[in-house]
């Protein structure tokens, strides 16, 4: 069986959309010096400005309870790691991040093959966080491949077929008519799994998670 670790290894001023209490903090040294910025809890970046881009080399997180997801990419996309305290090298993240979700709630995730974590442990496949508040309108190098989802208990996972288009005007009919949606199931467990069915798998370019009405 493969390292499941090895599947979630994935502007002129801070994008920061604020949603809570443990605060991070972040450093361009890995021995935790020449502190850079923090951030509170349930905040997050969609892309950093060039002052911070692929410069993150350690954090500290100053609380308890909150889970640090650093992405390579612009708008929680490309590959990934979720990170504990300390020298990011560990993660064989040093100089990497470029979008950055702190949070204290549940979290969805994306399996690339059916049969969710365990499935992509035994023969090779990505998994991919989805937070709540942020939403991610275009899956980039995972679009279209998605074939299985954990979503936790009083969420929903919304998903879509096709990216929001260019046009502001026509973006909240877009957001108003999601492909497909799931109902939480679970109490939080990455290895309990539902397989998505005909016409939404290996068709998912767009994803939110939210609570459920």
């Amino acid at each position: 069986m493969k390292n499941l670790q090895n599947i979630f290894i994935t502007s002129a001023s801070l994008s920061i959309t604020s949603m809570a209490n443990a605060t991070v903090n972040f450093y361009d040294s890995g021995n935790s010096t020449n502190y850079m910025f923090s951030i509170s809890d349930d905040q997050s970046i969609m892309q950093l400005n060039n002052s911070y881009n692929d410069r993150i080399s350690a954090v500290n997180i100053v609380g308890s309870g909150t889970q640090l997801f650093l992405f390579k990419d612009k708008n929680f996309t490309g590959r990934w790691a979720q990170v504990g305290n300390g020298n990011l090298n560990y993660y064989t993240f040093n100089d990497t991040a470029s979008s950055i979700i702190a949070t204290t709630r549940p979290v969805a995730y994306i399996f690339q093959h059916s049969g969710g974590l365990l499935m992509q442990a035994e023969i090779g496949g990505w998994g991919y966080p989805v937070t709540v508040g942020n939403i991610v309108p275009r899956l980039e190098d995972r679009n279209d491949e998605a074939s299985s989802v954990t979503v936790p208990l009083g969420y929903c996972l919304k998903m879509w077929v096709n990216s929001p288009s260019a046009d502001a005007s026509s973006y909240n009919n877009w957001y108003l008519n999601p492909s497909y949606v799931t109902r939480g199931w679970t109490i939080y467990s990455p290895s309990s799994s539902q397989d998505l069915p005909s016409g939404i798998a290996d068709e998912v370019s767009a994803v939110e998670l939210v609570s459920c009405p």
